[in-house]
């Protein structure tokens, strides 16, 4: 079923084009779905015209061999060919990222819209003429004609398959640090990450780590703040990326030495120095020419809201909006914090559930990953070690979440600069219910340099690190 009428989006237009050069599932689709003329430019519908003249003749998308398909245009000595050449370049470099579910999610949505207002239109015009029978008969069809892109569920078979060749859960995103990696706790399209800290502890920094770690994997990340400003996000994200320093000084960390097995054998401290500060005017070519050379520099966009205003609705229109006007559709959403989103003060507990709920919502229809953090209760603040039990407000938050970690600092780790994380729980990665040590410095953007698994032994290397440390400041004095 050919639709015709409004033009396609640019944003939609640019992923089903990727989607038909590329895609075994969505290019056949598409392919039956849409008209070319619906693309918005003559070179769009050039292309699309001799992708689907392959597709009705191999069955397949062209893949590799789109660029022998425009041959003939890539060989003359005019302007339009180097729009070919940008086209294509574009499309092959949207390839790996592009988010196939919600782009066709977006089509069939279109597709709706665009059969309900023909309908629409020849009933007026039956009406017009006294045919209310007509009238009748074209709504109808209006409302009973469906996508082809309607699928009605995964048999058993395809279970099979998606799981014996890794789709269950695509693009984990690697958190970096190695205890979690090898359970595969990173985020993912479609899942809600919640990391539970005490207050002005860990949680900002953690979101900015997380947020690192999907731009060094060339993932679209919209990064939506309701405490610290757009600047200050950005400066922890360059931070972190490359090492940078607030202020030019001599920066203490603590290193974990481990055996053969992980084991943490003791601390050791030891200083870092020399690093560019943003202090110093004159290292800003130098950070510059480190940001020129991050592929995927483009793939951030960092938006503040003030506290209390931002509604789920609010939000969900800022993505739309992100994608009409910039092109912009993130594969990771992260919030910083969801708990100073708009919510009724008198019914705090139940509206802050229901917010989470929603989110989780949005991860899953327009398939993202949501990474949000939350604060502790009062309890957690003096707990030695932060569990799920110490969730603020609305417990319900946990079993919404598909992977919980918690932060835990005492006053001790916070001089060393160490910290615990703790997995509180997961439903969708191999393991959870484990705690492991990393070190930190945060003067240098850095939310972990080393991690190793807990033992018993650790609160006895703490002390003799304590000891250690307190003895050389009073040596200094």
């Amino acid at each position: 079923m050919a639709v015709t009428g409004d033009r396609i989006s640019v944003s939609l237009q640019e992923n089903l084009l990727v989607l038909l050069c590329f895609s075994d599932k969505a290019s056949a689709l598409i392919r039956n779905a849409v008209d070319p003329h619906l693309f918005s430019t003559q070179i769009y519908r050039d292309v699309v015209i001799r992708v689907y003249d392959y597709i009705d003749k191999y069955h397949k998308p062209p893949q590799e061999h789109v660029a022998d398909l425009l041959e003939d245009e890539l060989g003359k000595d005019k302007p339009s060919a180097q729009m070919y050449v940008e086209l294509l370049e574009a499309v092959h470099e949207q390839r790996e990222s592009i988010n196939e579910e919600y782009a066709l999610n977006q089509l069939e949505a279109f597709v709706r819209q665009q059969t309900l207002k023909s309908s629409i239109i020849k009933a007026s015009e039956a009406i017009q003429d006294g045919d209310l029978d007509r009238a009748e008969e074209d709504l109808n069809a209006g409302l009973k004609t469906r996508l082809t892109l309607f699928a009605p569920g995964m048999s058993l078979a395809e279970g099979l398959r998606a799981a014996y060749t890794g789709q269950v859960r695509r693009d984990v995103v690697p958190t970096g640090i190695k205890e979690l990696d090898d359970a595969h706790l990173g985020p993912a399209r479609g899942e809600f990450h919640l990391f539970i800290g005490p207050p002005k502890r860990g949680k900002s920094w953690w979101l900015v780590h997380m947020t690192k770690r999907c731009l060094l994997h060339r993932l679209k990340v919209a990064y939506v703040t309701l405490e610290l400003s757009e600047a200050q996000i950005a400066q922890r994200v360059l931070q972190s990326l490359f090492s940078i320093a607030r202020h030019k000084a001599t920066v203490p960390v603590s290193r974990l030495r481990a055996d053969d097995l992980g084991r943490l054998l003791r601390i050791e401290r030891e200083s870092i120095s020399g690093r560019i500060s943003i202090d110093d005017p004159s290292s800003r070519g130098a950070v510059e020419q480190k940001l020129g050379r991050l592929r995927g520099r483009e793939n951030l966009t960092i938006k503040q809201f003030p506290a209390g205003m931002l509604t789920v609705r609010g939000l969900t229109n800022y993505l739309d909006m992100l994608e009409r006007s910039a092109s912009f559709i993130p594969d990771m959403l992260v919030i910083d914090y969801p708990d100073y989103m708009q919510l009724d003060p008198k019914n705090y507990r139940l509206e802050i559930g229901a917010l989470y709920n929603d989110l989780r919502g949005v991860a899953v229809e327009r398939n993202i990953g949501i990474i949000v953090a939350s604060r502790s209760n009062r309890e957690g603040t003096k707990a030695r070690l932060i569990t799920e039990s110490h969730a603020a407000e609305d417990y319900s938050r946990i079993y919404t979440a598909d992977t919980v970690f918690t932060y835990t600092q005492t006053p001790a780790e916070k001089e060393l600069g160490l910290a615990r994380l703790f997995v509180s729980n997961t439903r969708v990665a191999d393991r959870d219910g484990f705690v492991l040590l990393i070190s930190q410095a945060y003067a240098v953007g850095q939310f972990c340099l080393e991690s190793v698994q807990m033992t018993d032994s650790y609160w006895a290397h703490l002390e003799q690190a304590t000891t250690a440390q307190n003895g050389n400041g009073h040596a200094e004095e």
